[in-house]
């Protein structure tokens, strides 16, 4: 029995979204050393098109009723800055490093099914 709170499978909930584009971009920064303290921050940015489209929820039986799910990925953009600090012993660096990461993406779901599935909501103007 499933866990009380748990929806019921239907079937398999899995798709594929092959993708394909390319990116450009670059990065720039710095270190910087205080006798054998290191400090550095370093940013990196890139413009992208990579976009996917596909079949992405085929749920068994709601399948079998004629109805679809298809989605559309797209990233246009995406960075990093991150800052360093460390020591410098002998010929050796040892450092920590961390920061931020940054994406812009989008993402479309459609629904086709051979009858209206939700109802609809028609606004007019007088």
């Amino acid at each position: 029995m499933p866990n009380p709170g748990t929806p019921p499978q239907v079937g398999p909930t899995q798709g594929s979204l092959p993708i394909s584009g390319g990116l450009f971009g670059g990065q720039i920064g710095g270190n910087w050393q205080i006798e054998r303290a290191v400090f550095g921050i370093q940013a990196d940015a890139h413009w992208a098109d990579i976009e996917g489209h596909g079949s992405c929820f085929d749920a068994g039986a709601v399948a079998t009723a004629g109805i679809s799910f298809s989605c559309n990925d797209k990233v246009s953009s995406f960075g990093t800055i991150t800052g360093r600090v460390g020591a410098a012993l002998d010929r050796a660096l040892i450092y920590a490093k961390g920061g931020w990461a940054w994406e812009f993406t989008q993402h479309n779901e459609n629904l086709t099914a051979p009858f209206n599935v939700m109802g609809g909501i028609t606004r007019r103007r007088a």
